[in-house]
């Protein structure tokens, strides 16, 4: 790795932090207007028709080529055409019965148990024989539409949205630490950590003495259809951005990682950024990861984040308390 490396040569034509997605050393889009993510002309343009908006396409000369429609025509049938049945048929033919489906089984949730200490237990294995319940503080809120399952732990003022999956099917638990925020369809999940009783060192994260199968720290924001998967630490601060993989791997404090980034088998230090779709494979692809700074576009995203989502936690308990 270095100068002449793949990521170098990428690195190369975003030295400024606040120019737009994509854009080369002078700030432009590669291609000319419309191929950056925050160019003042973006993919999406209006059409000619008056109050339309059309879809184009950025082709490989980076022209945007917008397409309009031309408009639309319901398909009324003629008021005096015959029916499909003629009468002399005896009308439409009777449908088949249709069997019966039996009801889905669904985790009972008592009427007078509050909705943020909802527990679905985990089921016994060979390699977590207990079963276990989540354990949620109650100044947290767990929306009704998230699942939580088996050997969670979340912490004092957490955010759990709509869509999320958390299963901890392991005797080391899934911890979520204070006032952090896991937003819609985010998964949380863990791989086996012992076999025969005795546990796989390398599929757990060990933090102040104690084992987890999957450790979120304090003010961590896990944004909209993340995944962390087992083993994985995650540190005070980080914000993991939407559609991001972490994978048996950790993410020191304050981290930025952009959206649709894949984290595999290594440690992401303190101080810097994983640009957007990066997959950082490889701890010797670490050493090239832009550093954050004053001027970084997105400086602050993971405090700003976490103080919204303390204040929806605020306004949902309300609602639902």
């Amino acid at each position: 790795m270095g100068e002449k490396s793949t990521m170098g040569k990428k690195w190369e034509k975003r030295q400024d932090p606040n120019a737009p997605m994509g854009a080369d050393k002078d700030g432009k889009a590669p291609g000319g207007p419309g191929s950056a993510l925050f160019s003042k002309s973006g993919p999406v343009k209006m059409g000619s028709g008056k109050g339309l908006v059309t879809l184009g396409n950025v082709g490989t000369s980076g022209k945007y080529t917008a397409g309009v429609s031309s408009g639309y025509e319901a398909s009324i049938p003629e008021l005096n055409s015959p029916p499909p049945f003629p009468p002399s048929t005896g009308g439409y033919p009777k449908l088949p019965e249709m069997p019966s489906i039996p009801e889905a089984v669904i985790a009972h949730i008592p009427d007078n148990q509050p909705v943020n200490n909802a527990k679905v237990p985990s089921a016994p294995t060979s390699w977590s024989p207990s079963k276990h319940q989540p354990k949620i503080d109650r100044s947290s809120f767990v929306h009704p539409e998230a699942v939580i399952i088996g050997n969670v732990v979340v912490s004092d003022n957490v955010f759990i949205a709509p869509g999320v999956v958390i299963r901890a099917d392991n005797e080391e638990p899934i911890m979520i630490g204070s006032a952090s925020n896991i937003q819609e369809g985010v998964i949380l999940k863990d791989l086996p950590s012992r076999k025969d009783g005795v546990e796989i060192s390398q599929r757990v994260v060990e933090v102040q003495g104690q084992k987890y199968s999957v450790y979120i720290g304090d003010r961590v924001s896990i944004a909209a259809q993340a995944q962390v998967h087992g083993p994985a630490y995650i540190a005070r601060g980080v914000y993991l951005g939407m559609q991001s993989l972490v994978f048996w791997a950790r993410i020191e404090a304050g981290v930025v990682v952009e959206p649709g980034c894949l984290i595999m088998n290594v440690t992401i230090p303190e101080g810097v950024f994983v640009p957007a779709g990066l997959k950082v494979t490889n701890q010797n692809m670490v050493k090239d990861l832009p550093k954050l700074s004053s001027k970084y576009r997105f400086q602050g995203i993971g405090e700003e984040t976490v103080a919204a989502n303390l204040e929806m936690l605020d306004g949902y308990r309300a609602i639902y308390y």
